[in-house]
């Protein structure tokens, strides 16, 4: 069954909820919360963000109740030069893409991408920001 345009996907943990990434908006992560709690009580105690886009991280807000700590990872690549020369040209591709101008009548489908800070039809986009940024390409942490 498909709950958003993304995906997202959980580990139980030992003592809590590993969630790697969490849909595109609270009203999603509402009901992938309670998919969650199918299979265990325990907390969502780490969400991992596996890259920016809203259709990843939107749903964060419907989690904050355990407080977890957010992990994302900076950038590996820095960005291409002149890419300033383009950001008009990708901000109309966005707009067209995702249908931005378009009213809740005319988007007929989520498939095409949501728009940033709301989903046809539901909540609001509740992204929260990392509280843990990694810079290194790998993290090892020791095993207990």
């Amino acid at each position: 069954m498909a709950y958003s345009q993304s995906n997202a996907g959980f580990i139980i943990a030992e003592n809590s909820v590993i969630l790697i990434d969490t849909l595109d908006s609270d009203e999603r992560a509402k009901t992938l919360k309670s998919l969650i709690a199918r299979y265990t009580d325990k907390p969502v105690k780490t969400i991992i963000y596996t890259h920016g886009h809203p259709d990843h991280r939107g749903g964060a807000g419907a989690f904050m109740d355990s407080d977890p700590e957010i992990i994302a990872f900076a950038p590996y690549k820095p960005v291409l030069g002149r890419m300033n020369a383009l950001q008009d040209v990708l901000n109309q591709r966005g707009t067209r893409q995702f249908g931005y101008q378009l009213s809740d009548e005319e988007i007929i489908t989520q498939g095409l991408g949501i728009r940033e800070g709301k989903v046809q039809g539901e909540g609001q986009y509740a992204m929260v920001p990392p509280t843990t940024v990694y810079q290194e390409e790998q993290v090892k942490k020791p095993l207990h």
